[in-house]
């Protein structure tokens, strides 16, 4: 399983990382790898989570 970012997730991340690294040293790069990290565990593990609905059922839900 290969996780994509749309387009404006990917520009919010990045904004967020260089927010949080004008805060502090190192703290935007600690939510990249925070992210990068649970993408790698959701493709890792697919099935992991639970339906929401029949709507969203082929979308993993990490955190419910």
């Amino acid at each position: 399983m290969k996780l994509l970012f749309l387009p404006a997730a990917r520009e919010e991340l990045e904004a967020a990382v260089s927010y949080l690294d004008n805060r502090a040293l190192r703290l935007g790069g600690e939510l990249l790898d925070d992210v990068e990290r649970t993408a790698a565990f959701v493709c890792a593990f697919p099935r992991i989570g639970r339906s929401i609905d029949p709507t969203h059922n082929p979308t993993p839900t990490l955190f419910i």
